[in-house]
């Protein structure tokens, strides 16, 4: 009985230091559109940059929190500003042209993979940039940009 008294205590205790990973909250469409599910159901949240008609990508943190988001092409902060190194990636495709996802193990390097033009040459192919969010006073920095992946 004692067992059982202790473990779900410990369940209890515990369960106070579970939360859910949330870093999948924040949603960037076409155009300025884009969502929150940080406060219960979908709410509309500002967007002032013009995504255009591609795929979007967004990265936030576990608590939700914003950290930037891209259409292939440019990548903004959490403030809607330009990133620093921000321009010029080569996401075109437009089904699809970017996907974006915190390094394993790490909470300071975020990867943005990129796919180019496969039809017309020049054939851009996967490509991946590397993201720091500790760069810029916190406001994050793409440090590598457009790496070869594969293709062509």
């Amino acid at each position: 009985m004692r067992r059982l008294l202790l473990l779900g205590f410990i369940s209890l205790f515990s369960m106070n230091f579970l939360f859910a990973q949330k870093e999948a909250n924040n949603w960037f469409f076409v155009g300025t559109n884009a969502l929150t599910f940080n406060y219960g159901p979908p709410q509309n949240m500002p967007c002032p940059n013009s995504l255009g008609d591609r795929g979007t990508a967004v990265a936030s943190d576990t608590a939700g929190n914003l950290l930037f988001y891209t259409n292939g092409v440019k990548v903004w902060t959490k403030t809607h500003q330009l990133m620093q190194n921000g321009d010029g990636l080569l996401g075109i495709a437009y089904y699809q042209s970017c996907i974006a996802f915190r390094k394993p193990d790490s909470y300071r390097y975020y990867y943005i993979f990129t796919v180019g033009n496969f039809s017309f040459p020049p054939n851009d192919g996967i490509r991946y940039s590397v993201v720091d969010m500790e760069a810029n006073a916190g406001e994050g920095a793409v440090i590598s940009k457009n790496l070869y992946l594969t293709g062509g």
